[in-house]
């Protein structure tokens, strides 16, 4: 039932995390309720959620159609028109490969699939036109070198190369997600910590210490401490790429 979050990208991780948020299911339940899945957040949801749309809690981040505000994402593409000191012959998106598309005030949000199965989140800003040529922004501060990891992963896929890893996610990162989603579902369904270690862990390794001094009851208490961090908010982080100093 988890095999897939350990394939996962951090917005997919990070939705995994929302996805579980009371609070998010009652302002996605509102906002259906009014407007409909392809309008965007109001302003007050988007920056509480750091959330664009609205997408349904039941759906995995596998079926989700995410996507996060892009001044959050460091792996969102920002792209505008091509400045004429630049050439007015390249640039230009293959539109018939996204996905999925949303727009708001600020353009045209979609995914641009990948030869690996995964997909970029790109940005093409208001008054821009779909057969313009286009440039990506990469701002001058820390997050430049994110924006940048996301730029060269695109024109990989564009131009046939080998497409380079979303790096803001190791394996052991990913591991670890798994079990604290583990721990988190099941203290959620009102399983007590040793059942959750028993599943995590197995019954038999649980047989070599006294439970109330175990090592995996602690582990499982730090798992859902961790894991009801993210549910509550922590799970922006994953949407940075690590900051370079």
């Amino acid at each position: 039932r988890y095999d897939y979050v350990e394939q996962l990208v951090s917005p997919e991780l990070a939705w995994e995390w929302l996805r579980r948020n009371e609070a998010y299911q009652r302002d996605y339940a509102d906002v259906v309720a009014t407007a409909g899945v392809a309008q965007p957040l109001n302003e007050a949801a988007q920056q509480r959620w750091v959330f664009d749309f609205p997408v349904r809690p039941s759906l995995d981040a596998k079926k989700a159609e995410l996507f996060w505000i892009p001044k959050e994402d460091t792996g969102v593409v920002i792209l505008i028109a091509t400045p004429a000191v630049l050439s007015s012959d390249v640039g230009v998106l293959p539109t018939e490969v996204a996905s999925v598309e949303r727009v708001d005030e600020h353009g045209h949000h979609f995914h641009h699939p990948l030869a690996n199965g995964q997909h970029l989140t790109l940005l093409r800003l208001a008054d821009v036109p779909s057969d313009q040529s286009l440039v990506a922004v990469v701002p001058l501060d820390l997050d430049g070198f994110g924006r940048i990891e996301a730029v060269t992963r695109l024109l990989s896929a564009l131009h046939g190369r080998s497409v380079p890893p979303d790096t803001r996610l190791t394996r052991q990162q990913l591991q670890r997600a798994r079990r604290m989603l583990q721990a988190v579902d099941g203290h959620m369904s009102g399983a007590s910590h040793r059942d959750i270690a028993e599943v995590l862990f197995g019954a038999r390794r649980l047989a070599d210490e006294p439970w109330k001094t175990s090592s995996h009851r602690f582990a499982v208490m730090n798992l859902i401490k961790g894991g009801l961090a993210m549910i509550s908010g922590d799970y922006r982080r994953l949407l940075s790429h690590r900051r370079r100093r």
